[in-house]
């Protein structure tokens, strides 16, 4: 894998989904108030705001879209050590000094303390020819949040003695950052096509009445061995109070 495709990269897709409704006093057949409207909510949906409105006053429902995407900004990467001993209580000080040291060499290269997760997975015991081995297994996780510096990290556990690399999966350092972004873009995209629907009715947009978001969770969802974009969608459905110009 070379460097060039490990450098995180965003970008915004603009692909609205839009769906609306105006409700105005005698002349449409149907329109529900809003309190219906909020009653109607999908499950999971959440009311994010709303304000008063006089009884009577027009009301313009409009529902986007807003998607974000990015490219993974981490990786999640298994170091796998082992000690071998005779004695089962010489192999445990062997591994945990094995484990120190790779923790050292790894806080070296640049990775936090915090971002080290280490897993024991024990002791076995194994018959080489007559006599008794045991061997301790140590696992660390270690999280890059750079990933240019990825390969000196692999270097400096390979000379700390890591036998093998295990498992590396991307994913997102902030995944609530992909959600605003995609907040923002559904919040502009409903606020521009209720000022034109508005504009058509020879009113203006008021106060919103009230806000229903629905967000669906960063796609792919489960940590990938290669780096894949990340994506998360929005949906606003916002009602505005209509306003004499």
């Amino acid at each position: 894998m070379g460097i060039a495709r490990l450098i995180p990269t965003e970008f915004p897709t603009l692909m609205p989904s839009l769906a609306l409704v105006l409700c105005l006093p005698l002349a449409l057949v149907g329109c529900g108030d809003a309190d219906r409207d909020r009653d109607r909510a999908a499950p999971g949906a959440g009311v994010v705001g709303e304000a008063a409105v006089e009884e009577g006053a027009p009301t313009l429902t409009v529902t986007a879209t807003g998607r974000y995407a990015a490219n993974p900004n981490i990786v999640a990467v298994d170091f796998i050590v082992r000690a071998e001993s005779d004695s089962s209580v010489k192999v445990v000080g062997a591994g945990q000094s094995r484990l120190a040291d790779l923790k050292d060499a790894l806080a070296r290269a640049g990775i936090a303390r915090e971002d080290l997760l280490a897993m024991d997975d024990g002791l076995e015991q194994a018959m080489v020819g007559n006599r008794p081995v045991y061997r301790a297994r140590h696992v660390v996780r270690a999280t890059v949040r750079d990933l240019l510096a990825l390969p000196s990290v692999l270097e400096a556990a390979a000379a700390a003695g890591v036998e093998r690399f295990g498992a590396a999966h991307y994913g997102l350092g902030d995944p609530d950052l992909l959600a605003e972004r995609a907040r923002v873009d559904a919040h502009a995209q409903a606020l521009a096509r209720a000022q034109v629907l508005a504009d058509e009715a020879g009113l203006a947009v008021g106060p919103v009445l009230s806000m229903v978001e629905q967000a669906a969770p960063p796609w792919p969802a489960v940590p990938l061995p290669a780096p894949s974009p990340y994506e998360l969608s929005v949906t606003l459905t916002i009602t505005y109070v209509l306003v004499q110009r």
